[in-house]
């Protein structure tokens, strides 16, 4: 029975949008050979997975037990069902969002900017060095910008600004937002400043869960803020 290909529904419940919660869940379906989707919608997050019943009930327990899940989402229920398998599909994708039906999932507050945010706003070598307006999917505003539900981009009023072409890569790429960008943040944190210099490769901690940033537009954009020659006074507000 476990070697049987099987497929799940899954509704998830609480305050999973707007969060990184489909990233994270995109992420750890790839621990395993399964195959499915995950969307947002009225209710909360969907996520069908497809493939043996022993790979899917990992899945599913190691959402329900990660330490790892995005700090600001809180798990309050988890319905599950047993849907027809689709033949043929090979991969596990985040799906289009879907606004029909009554809404019922909770909205996420406005959290202050992240510890990590105000690392990359203070750091030279960082793209959005001196961008007030950095946020990220574990902190800054939700609920004062929602416009509708389910919570994306174009449902808020960040909807009327255009990404700079590197958060836009960053925004469509859940990959980018992934555990091995935090290794590589603290493997470039501990180099001297001249090694982080010579080894940008490595990529700065810009490179993380930029699902929420809040480019104001191409003349506003992280890419096209005016950059200083040399570190202002920090605030004494941060």
């Amino acid at each position: 029975m476990d070697n049987q290909t099987e497929r799940f529904c899954l509704l998830v419940k609480g305050q999973v949008q707007g969060v990184g919660f489909r990233p994270w869940i995109f992420r750890t379906a790839k621990l395993w050979p399964l195959t499915g989707f995950v969307r947002n919608d009225t209710a909360g997050v969907i996520i069908e997975v497809q493939g043996k019943r022993s790979d899917i009930q990992q899945f599913i327990s190691a959402i329900r037990d990660s330490k790892d899940a995005p700090p600001l989402s809180h798990i309050t229920e988890i319905e599950s069902e047993t849907v027809p398998v689709i033949p043929q599909e090979s991969s596990f994708v985040i799906d289009h969002s879907n606004s029909a039906g009554q809404v019922s999932v909770s909205v996420t507050p406005d959290t202050a900017v992240c510890q990590e945010c105000l690392d990359e706003m203070h750091d030279e070598s960082d793209f959005r060095y001196n961008y007030p307006f950095i946020n990220c999917t574990n902190c800054g505003p939700r609920y004062t910008i929602i416009k509708s539900i389910p919570y994306d981009r174009p449902n808020t009023t960040m909807s009327d600004f255009a990404m700079c072409k590197r958060c836009s890569s960053q925004y469509t790429d859940g990959s980018e937002r992934s555990t091995l960008n935090s290794l590589a943040k603290m493997l470039w944190k501990s180099l001297p400043r001249r090694e982080q210099t010579e080894s940008s490769s490595l990529g700065p901690a810009s490179k993380r869960r930029r699902n929420a940033c809040s480019c104001s537009g191409e003349r506003g954009s992280c890419d096209s803020l005016p950059r200083r020659s040399s570190r202002p006074a920090k605030p004494s507000w941060l």
